[in-house]
């Protein structure tokens, strides 16, 4: 088993550059990954890790709640856990693999709040990757949510 992870590990970055180059990781036509922002220090904090948009939350605009960046009781988030080790500012950021793919986006406690609260992170993944984070805040602001519905 050790000798199959460590040939993995070895492997992985050329797979995944070969992947790259045959576009299967990235659509060509609605964003350009590289482009942008991985410092997770210069972060919008009224953007979630997973999409969410806090600036339309109540607690977060009174300054009750420093949104998920901040806020050390939220530890318990996969999603956060995962952007701060890779330094995302969110999913969008993500170049490892498709959002679709990924557990740690997908998890179970996120399929429930989906549920609950009609909330589409994907589409709004999606967004973030399309226009940016500054058009996706102003979009978000000026419709009053938190999330784009399902």
């Amino acid at each position: 088993q050790y000798q199959t992870l460590t040939l993995f590990i070895q492997i992985l970055p050329f797979f995944c550059e070969f992947l790259r180059s045959l576009s299967l990781f990235f659509p060509t036509n609605t964003h350009n990954y590289y482009s942008m922002p991985t410092d997770f220090t210069s972060l919008r904090p009224d953007i979630a890790a997973c999409g969410l948009y806090c600036g339309a939350c109540r607690k977060f605009r009174q300054g009750k709640c420093p949104g998920c960046r901040d806020n050390a009781k939220a530890n318990w988030c996969k999603i956060r856990q995962c952007c701060t080790a890779h330094h995302y500012s969110s999913c969008a950021d993500c170049t490892l693999i498709p959002l679709g793919a990924c557990k740690k986006f997908n998890n179970p406690i996120a399929k429930i709040f989906a549920l609950v609260f009609r909330s589409d992170r994907p589409a709004c993944i999606r967004r973030i990757r399309e226009i940016g984070y500054d058009r996706y805040a102003s979009e978000m602001n000026l419709s009053g949510r938190q999330t784009i519905r399902k």
